[in-house]
């Protein structure tokens, strides 16, 4: 698990939605969290709670909502900092999963996700807003805040997996963002090693 201040500040990161703030997911802020999971129609981000590649194989079920819930709580509870949410309005509207290589484990058991190289390139794993606040900034917010918040603890560069497909994606198979959201923020492709699931990155220096 990665270093993280014990009293983890909001990012600073510009938006063109100027109610929308971003904040490190805390103990603070966790209930909001949960109560946008309670809204939201996608069924795997209900019951993974980002927990899904943090999790080695034999460890992790696909039926425990409430014990992926209480496993990022105690994330929490150590100071780490899994991911960002988005503050609208005095609610959580949107999450990001980011954080060093090492904090999944599972990523290197996909042959589409594993590394590819040595370079320190921390994987955005999970992206959700909630669906009555998209197309209003809260992505982008999210996606700079997630580069001021790594290259903050170090990191050098961000790495996303989005499906590149033609058809548009249900909400249960988008969670790693979608492939245009990067493609705007200056991510470029360094790999593919599945047909349909391109490897991006963005240095941060």
């Amino acid at each position: 698990m990665s270093d993280a201040p014990a009293n983890p500040q909001p990012v600073n990161t510009q938006s063109a939605n100027p109610e929308i703030t971003v904040q490190p997911l805390t103990l603070e802020n966790f209930d909001g969290f949960v109560a946008m999971q309670m809204r939201v129609g996608a069924r795997s981000f209900k019951s993974c709670s980002c927990m899904y590649f943090r999790n080695p194989e034999t460890d992790y079920s696909t039926g425990s909502a409430e014990q992926n819930r209480a496993d990022l709580r105690v994330i929490l509870a150590s100071g780490a900092v899994p991911g960002l949410v988005a503050i609208r309005s005095g609610k959580v509207v949107g999450w990001v999963g980011v954080g060093p290589r090492g904090d999944f484990p599972r990523l290197e058991n996909s042959a589409a996700l594993k590394a590819i190289d040595d370079v320190d390139a921390w994987p955005i794993i999970c992206f959700f807003v909630d669906r009555s606040h998209r197309r209003q900034g809260v992505a982008t917010a999210l996606l700079k805040a997630a580069a001021a918040h790594a290259k903050s603890l170090g990191a050098v560069a961000l790495e996303a997996f989005p499906v590149d497909s033609a058809a548009a994606l249900a909400d249960d198979h988008a969670f790693h963002g979608p492939l245009e959201l990067f493609e705007r923020d200056g991510y470029l492709e360094v790999a593919r090693q599945k047909a349909n699931r391109p490897i991006l990155r963005k240095l941060l220096g």
